[in-house]
């Protein structure tokens, strides 16, 4: 897109540096400690959509992944199902076999993190999106993602082997594929593994400073010395 932008004239070089997540913080963990520490269900089904002012964003989607959170509790019947947004104040909604809690926002990771570890499925629905962060931090959790396939996300899951993409606006291809990962643990296990492994991989912050660091030493490298300067003044 800078390529594409009035920018490109002055592009003497580009890379690509991926937002990195602190694995370290954002790890697999107990479900059931996760969960009574959290005053969660321990056997209900969890899914978790992270989003600051979720119902009014104007980048997110709430009523998709609201939609698919109604739509997987009526097929889902291995048992109940409830659905966490974090980000937003308000009642929970109840519905045919599950319901919707809302938790405000978390400043604390290490609390952010057990809502990932307490979780089954992380869903994000997004009308735009850069490259989130919270998908990352599911991601790292061993959570499996299931999200829409719009601008940065495509790049962070891995369609089929660390969640699964939808078009946007598809609730029902977004219930589809939740209850997909909720009655085939085997898959969904398989699938936790390969996103944790994944985002240690590609995504650790560590390696992004890393990665910015080395990139300003080989431009310094490059770059004329202050006495060059001088002298072609």
């Amino acid at each position: 897109q800078v390529e594409q932008s009035i920018l490109a004239p002055g592009i003497v070089e580009g890379r690509v540096i991926p937002n990195g997540v602190n694995s370290i913080v954002f790890s697999p963990g107990s479900k059931a400690l996760a969960r009574e520490s959290l005053g969660l269900p321990q056997k209900d089904s969890i899914l978790l959509f992270v989003a600051n002012a979720a119902r009014s964003n104007v980048f997110k989607d709430y009523r998709t992944v609201e939609q698919a959170a109604i739509r997987t509790a009526a097929s889902y019947r291995r048992g109940r199902l409830t659905l966490l947004v974090i980000g937003e104040k308000g009642e929970p909604i109840t519905f045919d076999n599950g319901d919707i809690r809302f938790v405000g926002y978390q400043r604390d990771q290490q609390t952010m993190a057990q809502y990932y570890q307490a979780a089954d499925v992380y869903v994000h629905a997004a009308k735009s999106d850069t490259f989130p962060n919270t998908v990352l931090e599911a991601l790292a959790c061993g959570l499996p993602v299931v999200a829409t396939a719009v601008d940065g996300i495509p790049e962070q899951v891995i369609d089929g082997r660390t969640g699964f993409l939808v078009p946007r606006g598809d609730a029902e291809g977004m219930a589809r594929q939740v209850v997909r990962l909720l009655e085939r643990e085997g898959i969904r296990l398989l699938m936790a593994a390969e996103a944790q492994q994944m985002a240690r991989d590609r995504f650790d912050i560590h390696d992004q400073v890393r990665a910015y660091l080395d990139w300003y030493d080989s431009i310094l490298l490059r770059a004329p010395s202050a006495g060059a300067l001088h002298h072609a003044n």
